[in-house]
């Protein structure tokens, strides 16, 4: 298998379930037989570095989302070294993509909440990813501080921000119920906003989509788009399938099972190796995360099981 090929592979399996482990209720095939979680593994410097690996570990991944496809170019704008427009920081909002408020300075928040950001600078996203705070997605910069690469994380589709500061969408997007679009962080929940193929198709490059799948990139780009808010779908790149779209899981009550991603039985996270102590600290901390009832400023919201379509 070839290098972009096998990244198509990888990326597959950790971009949307890099991750997680569906919750309890979903029919297994026969010969899987549940993975038995220590419960004496849960140390306190395990669970925060789970955190640290749910929240901030690529994997790599930007191998692929920026070497390959090279997703950096487009999000950075020609006026900073990339192509086209760039993402600006509304466009990024309307995508589904979600600000970690804990990440930003004190000057900023209260910029923000005075709407004094120009959120129609792709700039302005550049320096959001410099400050780590774009949930799910890594910058990789130079030591010009010119974006070089993307990584993406497990919080990506499997974390979103609360609705403590609704105003922020600025117009862009409606959320779910219960959360925002600028907010402090909501581990294990379903990024159900998110437009994961239509960020994935500003991608400059799709040639690996494109000769993995034999049809060219006009058609990717279009299969992409036509995925939505909270669905991702990687049967995409084994089949170029574009119906039936799985949801989008949360990540609650992780322990105990081999599924991950997607609606794949591809075995627990295979990009990890048995003795990868990520793997263990990884499902140590989504076993903390306590799914029922998540109270808001606005509501309170029972959080949903993990469920697909097709």
């Amino acid at each position: 298998m070839t290098r972009p090929a096998r990244w198509l592979v990888i990326s597959g399996t950790t971009l949307c379930m890099s991750a997680s482990l569906a919750v309890s209720g979903a029919k297994r095939p026969h010969g899987i037989v549940p993975t038995v979680i220590a419960r004496d593994l849960a140390t306190p410097v395990r669970i925060e570095q789970g955190r640290q690996t749910f929240r901030f570990d690529t994997f790599g991944d930007e191998a692929f989302w920026g070497d390959t496809l090279k997703l950096h170019e487009a999000i950075e704008g020609a006026a900073h070294g990339g192509i086209g427009p760039g993402l600006t920081p509304r466009a990024a909002l309307a995508a589904g993509l979600k600000i970690d408020a804990d990440a930003l300075p004190g000057p900023v928040r209260e910029q923000l909440d005075k709407g004094a950001v120009n959120l129609d600078d792709p700039a302005v996203s550049l320096a959001l990813l410099k400050l780590n705070a774009v949930v799910g997605l890594t910058g990789i910069f130079s030591s010009a501080l010119t974006l070089q690469s993307i990584g993406v994380q497990c919080a990506l589709c499997h974390s979103t921000v609360d609705d403590t500061h609704p105003s922020l969408c600025a117009g862009a997007v409606v959320p779910s119920p219960g959360t925002g679009c600028i907010g402090r962080r909501l581990d294990a929940w379903a990024n159900e906003d998110l437009k994961i193929g239509a960020l994935v198709a500003l991608a400059p490059d799709l040639s690996a989509f494109a000769t993995l799948l034999r049809v060219d990139e006009t058609a990717v780009r279009s299969t992409l788009r036509s995925w939505g808010r909270g669905r991702f779908d990687a049967g995409l790149m084994l089949d170029a399938r574009a119906v039936n779209l799985p949801l989008i899981p949360s990540t609650f009550r992780a322990g105990g099972l081999k599924l991950h991603e997607w609606t794949g039985w591809l075995g627990t996270l295979p990009h990890l190796s048995a003795d990868d102590d990520r793997r263990t600290n990884l499902v140590q901390y989504l076993l903390t995360v306590q799914p029922p009832i998540v109270t808001a400023t606005s509501s309170q919201v029972r959080a949903r099981p993990w469920r697909r379509t097709g």
